[in-house]
C-alpha cells in the first residue's frame, strides 16, 4: 500500500471493510497517509461493535474522519456517526 501511495499521492486513503479476517494497523495507515499529505477515513461498521467491546483495534486516534452505522455491530437503531479528530483540520480547497 505504501508504494501505491508513494506512486499515486492520492487526496484520501481508505480503510475499511465488511470481510477481511486480519487486523488493520491503523496506526501505520495514518503513517503513510502522512508520508504523502493524504487524508485518512475509516469506515468501521462492519467492526464497530468490536471495537467498542474492546476486542478490536480503535481507529479513531489515528484517522481524520471515521464513520459507522449504529445498526450494524452496534445493534441500534437505523443510523450513522460521523467522527472527525479536529474541525480545523479540513478546507475547502
Amino acid at each position: 500500500m505504501e508504494a501505491l501511495a508513494l506512486e499515486h499521492k492520492p487526496k484520501m486513503i481508505i480503510g475499511g471493510f465488511s470481510a477481511y479476517s486480519q487486523v488493520c494497523d491503523w496506526a501505520r495507515m495514518r503513517e503513510i497517509a502522512d508520508k504523502v499529505g493524504a487524508y485518512f477515513f475509516v469506515d468501521m461498521a462492519h467492526v464497530a461493535g468490536l471495537i467498542a467491546a474492546g476486542v478490536y483495534p480503535n481507529p479513531v486516534p489515528h484517522a481524520h474522519v471515521v464513520t459507522t452505522t449504529t445498526h450494524k455491530t452496534l445493534a441500534g437503531p437505523r443510523g450513522g456517526l460521523i467522527l472527525l479528530a479536529k474541525a480545523k483540520t479540513f478546507t475547502r480547497s
